[in-house]
């Protein structure tokens, strides 16, 4: 997945499915999934696309907006577990197949409508909004149940989130131990 970082098209995204090797520049970056068993494909782009609406949100500069890739990285959130990415999705894909559904109710009823554009461009905005809503509360964890609320009504322990990313931060912190940095007249003795 690219994702353009400068220029009038900051934010937007595309998918790379060529074989061939291509060159990045400043003004491209990428996403690239680790492993499947950590990240739905789909989850992934419903991600993305949040991603990109906050990225023009951040972006800074007038007529040429710009982001950088450590201000993305900043930008960094807890995926949850792929059992509940794969929930949202099939929520998020319920919702929005009703939108898909509106969408189409009011272009037939446009056709119908002579002179009556100007309700369906309103009406279409509405659900273009409601789109973003539904992606909005996805990401809040407002549309399916919460792991910690799973765990409880089955009665199971739940490790947060916090604690999982405090283990992992130790585990970093123990096998990367910090490089010490060289000063410039060891570099070039060297």
């Amino acid at each position: 997945m690219l994702i353009v970082l400068s220029g009038a098209t900051t934010g937007k995204l595309a998918v790379f499915q060529l074989q061939e090797k291509a060159v990045l520049n400043q003004r491209v970056g990428r996403f690239r999934w680790v492993s499947e068993k950590l990240i739905d494909k789909h989850f992934f782009t419903f991600f993305l696309d949040m991603l990109s609406h906050y990225i023009l949100i951040e972006a800074y500069g007038g007529a040429q907006p710009n982001i950088s890739p450590t201000r993305i990285e900043q930008m960094a959130t807890i995926l949850p577990p792929l059992a509940e990415q794969k929930r949202i999705v099939a929520k998020v894909d319920q919702l929005l197949a009703r939108v898909n559904a509106a969408r189409e109710r009011l272009t037939r009823v446009a056709a119908v409508l002579a002179g009556a554009e100007k309700h369906v461009a309103a009406a279409t905005a509405q659900t273009d909004k409601l789109t973003q809503a539904i992606l909005a509360k996805a990401f809040r964890g407002e549309l399916v149940p919460t792991e910690a609320e799973l765990a409880l009504r089955e009665g199971r322990s739940y490790e947060p989130a916090s604690a999982l990313l405090a283990k992992i931060e130790a585990q970093r912190n123990h096998v990367r131990p910090q490089r010490k940095r060289r000063s410039s007249w060891q570099q070039k003795s060297s």
